[in-house]
């Protein structure tokens, strides 16, 4: 049987070559496989069915405590938009706009909720999104009922342990969430020969999040060009690309007005201190580890095994040509990244390296291999017995589960939010851990209680939660970068300002903060520049400070006098510069 078959008795593959681009399975009659024919409302209910349970499968995956990473830097940024008060005086909170979109529609739930209800409202949001994406395009593949979900799971495994360059999609909300799952109805439309609405559903996309949405219209050319063309007309092609580049506007403008104010060599700082010293995790190939490298490479083997694995048809080769275009965005990548290494430019590296080359492959050829793979078992059950097919395909997702359980036991096991096991310090043993992670939340809601709403704070360097939970401004941390190049140029300023040259000095006796060491009379000017009068540090760094000399222009202010035993010993210390 084709992989694009809908069933035995259908009587038509999917991907008939004029077929009608709005022809699906609701209109056509065709049935999910295990549904009569006249049961449309079974199939629909199977489908729904399929999309809930890949829903609970991604929030077993990454239903943990808010903030997730991430999410501390986007939601903040959402809710100082529709609260401009909120941090007012933030440079990241302050500075561009890069995904407006998703600020204006998931940002507008902090008008009626708090900063954890609307990451739990974000994170479903998105998910189900992507789950109903997935189902769509899968069903656009293949009718058979479970290979959403199952493949779903596989997808799941293979993107986590395989990816390149660090990138995933089932996590903390955030605009990219949203944009794949457009991205993933696109794809069904795509693969069904619909060269007309893909590309307005890809516009969505760009709308929420312009590099997403924006590789894959350049993968999805390609595929078009390879032999897609040959399935539509032009002119209707042209309108849907029309329509979807409207849409993508959304997204486009402000990516665009990312780069205003800056000219000439500060804007190059900006980029490289973007691409080779904040981001180069997931900019710079030759900064990927063998290991990763080692683990992508199998994953493609297992893609071309999964392609091989059912028989070809139009919608696979659609999808091939697509997955291809991912793969060849990610060698220019490469391509481009050794040319800056053989030739140290620099200039070039931080003008083009800056765009996210791996991000589509690191999706996309693990969804390729999962569905392929998938489907290509469910072929090989056709022939058993029923009772066999449903031990095997128990034990399949068993195995598949226990898979997700081990791959997220790393941070499941930790008990903290992931935002902070990403950047709060901490300790060699567990409770100890524990105990640093409590005492950051004591001191940063003693903060959002006792200090003035407008009050700036030097906070840690290594955190990323200070206004998630103090709800007050900060001078800077390394976490909130801001995107466009005007605020990159001033966040650069700022680290070199208050952390200085002594920070890596300061990182070795694992301190992450050159304040302290700074004589009375540098603070009291960087506190009147950056107009922050508080200075939050670890007890530690506070009484080496007093033993040096004392600090005649700082005082005490948490934990307060009155305190309690517990909040006496806590590990960080809140201090007022005179």
């Amino acid at each position: 049987m084709s992989f694009s078959e809908v069933s035995p008795s259908s009587g038509a593959a999917l991907d008939a070559p004029n077929r009608s681009a709005d022809e699906g399975p609701s209109q056509t009659g065709e049935s999910i496989e295990g549904f009569p024919r006249s049961t449309t409302a079974l199939a629909r209910f199977a489908f729904l069915l399929e999309a809930a349970v890949l829903l609970a499968v991604f929030a077993c995956y990454a239903g943990t405590l808010p903030p997730d990473v991430n999410e501390a830097h986007y939601l903040g940024k959402a809710k100082h938009f529709w609260m401009p008060d909120w941090c007012a005086g933030d440079l990241f909170i302050q500075s561009s706009n890069a995904h407006w979109l998703f600020y204006v529609t998931v940002g507008g739930l902090n008008l009626w909720f708090n900063l954890a209800t609307v990451a739990w409202l974000g994170r479903l949001s998105s998910w189900l999104l992507i789950a109903l994406g997935w189902c769509y395009f899968c069903r656009s593949l293949t009718q058979r009922w479970g290979v959403a979900w199952v493949s779903g799971l596989v997808f799941l495994l293979l993107q986590h342990f395989g990816h390149l360059a660090g990138e995933w999609i089932i996590g903390g909300v955030e605009a990219k969430g949203f944009a794949f799952g457009f991205v993933f109805f696109g794809l069904g439309r795509m693969v069904r020969g619909d060269w007309v609405t893909c590309w307005i559903w890809w516009g969505l996309a760009c709308a929420f999040h312009v590099l997403v949405g924006g590789w894959v219209v350049v993968a999805a050319m390609m595929a078009w060009m390879g032999g897609g063309w040959r399935d539509q007309r032009l002119l209707p092609t042209a309108v849907g690309l029309i329509l979807g580049g409207l849409l993508s506007l959304l997204g486009v403008i402000p990516g665009l007005l990312l780069g205003a104010g800056v000219e000439g060599g500060d804007w190059i700082e900006a980029q490289r201190v973007y691409v080779f010293e904040r981001l180069q995790h997931h900019l710079v190939f030759s900064s990927f580890s063998g290991e990763r490298l080692a683990r992508f490479s199998g994953l493609v083997c297992l893609w071309m095994i999964g392609t091989g694995a059912v028989e070809s048809s139009s919608s696979q080769s659609r999808i091939l040509r697509f997955t291809l275009g991912t793969v060849v965005i990610a060698m220019v990548g490469v391509g481009i990244d050794q040319y800056v290494r053989s030739t140290g430019d620099l200039v070039l590296g931080a003008k083009y390296l800056r765009f996210y080359w791996f991000r589509s492959s690191d999706i996309f050829v693990p969804a390729a291999a999962a569905v392929g793979l998938t489907a290509g078992f469910w072929e090989m059950q056709i022939k058993h017995a029923v009772p066999v097919r449903l031990v095997s395909i128990a034990v399949s997702a068993l195995v598949l589960g226990l898979g997700l359980i081990h791959a997220s036991a790393e941070y499941r096991g930790d008990g903290r939010p992931r935002a902070d096991q990403q950047s709060l310090m901490g300790d060699l043993t567990h409770e100890g851990t524990q105990q640093i992670y409590h005492d950051w939340q004591v001191a940063c809601r003693w903060v959002d209680a006792n200090l003035p709403e407008d009050a700036c704070v030097f906070s840690p360097r290594r955190q990323q939660t200070f206004k998630w939970y103090a709800q007050r401004a900060e001078v800077a941390n390394w976490k909130d970068i801001p995107q466009d190049a005007a605020g990159l140029v001033r966040w650069r300023e700022r680290f070199e300002d208050v952390y200085g040259v002594s920070h890596l000095e300061n990182q070795q006796r694992g301190l992450d903060l050159g304040l302290l060491i700074r004589n009375d009379a540098a603070l009291v000017e960087l506190s009147r520049h950056y107009g922050a009068d508080y200075l939050m540090v670890t007890r530690y760094q506070w009484v080496w400070r007093q033993q040096l000399k004392p600090a005649s222009r700082l005082s005490l202010i948490f934990p307060p006098a009155n305190a309690d035993p517990q909040t006496e010993e806590n590990y960080f210390v809140i201090l007022k510069i005179r």
